[in-house]
């Protein structure tokens, strides 16, 4: 792997670490920020039933394959990030274990931070293909 994308790869991975502790968005509720910071919404939001949590897993198969084709981890990763901009579509998500639902009222900043560790994990594999000359297979 050529130093660039894989740079690149780091950098996608700390943006996503980073959003687990911001604020992804902000609901009709007494407390705004209940399920907001980023953990939150990644260690909880499958139960909403929200395709943009599909996001995340799309996003780890997307890590994982990079080492072995550049091809796939990019295609994953603009899956996940299409998947994850479906969440504008999102007029309410629940708010607590009861299923208790409330309007999504803001995207708060760890949403775009979200975003974009998608958008650089696309280019890292962009990257990884233009250095290696279009091949797709690993080198041995």
């Amino acid at each position: 792997m050529q130093m660039a994308p894989r740079l690149l790869l780091g950098i996608a991975l700390a943006l996503f670490l980073a959003c687990l502790f911001m604020d992804g968005f902000y609901t009709a509720t007494a407390n705004p920020r209940d399920w907001s910071p980023g953990w939150g919404a990644l260690t909880a939001g499958w139960m909403s039933g929200a395709l943009a949590w599909w996001a995340n897993p799309v996003l780890l198969a997307s890590w994982l394959g990079f080492p072995f084709s550049k091809i796939v981890s990019a295609i994953l990763a603009l899956g996940s990030l299409a998947l994850a901009l479906s969440f504008f579509g999102t007029e309410s998500v629940m708010v607590n274990s009861a299923g208790t639902v409330a309007a999504v009222t803001g995207i708060g900043p760890g949403y775009w931070v979200w975003l974009a560790s998608m958008v650089v994990t696309i280019l890292a594999a962009l990257a990884g293909l233009a250095s290696r000359g279009g091949k797709t297979t690993m080198k041995t």
